[in-house]
């Protein structure tokens, strides 16, 4: 979505090609270009991306969003705009929550250039990057806190499920846990440690990875309103944090 949103069509560079989406996912060192071939190749099957041709070339294929995609991205938007929209209600997040796909192309392409500010936190966050390098490792512990999390207590949790419902088998669940355990950031327990506990520094790399998410999305939002030259509303005041980011990251 972000590299077909910035391409430029008359700088061949530009083009969103396979390469260059492996370019720019090297940068975040998450995944093999096996594993985006692979990747690439499940989501045409369900409809969401397509190749085609290039118009100024055409011997090359260039990757293309379909609307289920960005209709999918649109909803994605929200979910993790809704809580700056709770938090910070003099800002205007309107065009986000009300699904402006004009806006949305223009976010996409105003968040080009905070693609290595995000690679570099993301390298800053141990406790999730061992999952991140996993497949459906972050789905996995998204799946893990949430059920840790309704116990006050953070008790263990099962996880034998939790292969099922992403697709991948409990063997590989379970060696991605066991690398956890070995790093400090789970606990297994039970008979061949059928249950996890979900340690502090594990939920701590997680907050903190939630609120650099959150404080990335905002500072992607803020070059998106400038470049429409029509800043939300509340735009003009003070934000620190975002004027900031700009010049240090």
């Amino acid at each position: 979505m972000v590299l077909e949103a910035a391409a430029d069509p008359s700088r061949r560079e530009t083009w969103p090609t396979v390469g260059l989406l492996k370019q720019n996912m090297a940068v975040f060192g998450l995944a093999s270009g096996r594993h985006i071939d692979h990747l690439i190749g499940r989501l045409r099957s369900l409809g969401l991306i397509e190749l085609r041709p290039a118009e100024q070339d055409k011997r090359v294929r260039l990757l293309s969003a379909g609307e289920k995609l960005r209709a999918h991205d649109r909803d994605w938007l929200v979910a993790h705009f809704t809580p700056l929209a709770a938090l910070y209600p003099q800002y205007d997040y309107r065009p986000i929550m009300r699904r402006d796909p004009e806006f949305q192309k223009l976010l996409r392409r105003a968040s080009i250039p905070f693609v290595p500010l995000g690679a570099r936190m993301l390298t800053r966050m141990p406790e999730m990057l061992l999952f991140f390098n996993h497949a459906a490792g972050a789905m996995v512990i998204a799946a893990l806190l949430q059920a840790a999390l309704k116990d006050p207590d953070y008790l263990a949790v099962p996880y034998t499920d939790v292969g099922d419902r992403f697709g991948v088998s409990r063997t590989h669940v379970r060696q991605l846990l066991v690398a956890a355990e070995e790093a400090g950031f789970v606990k297994l327990h039970a008979r061949g440690g059928r249950r996890v506990e979900i340690l502090p520094r594990l939920l701590d790399g997680h907050r903190n990875w939630v609120a650099g998410g959150m404080y990335s999305h905002d500072i992607c939002y803020l070059a998106a309103t400038r470049a429409a030259q029509r800043p939300a509303a509340g735009s003009a005041a003070t934000r620190p944090a975002l004027e900031s980011a700009g010049a240090s990251g």
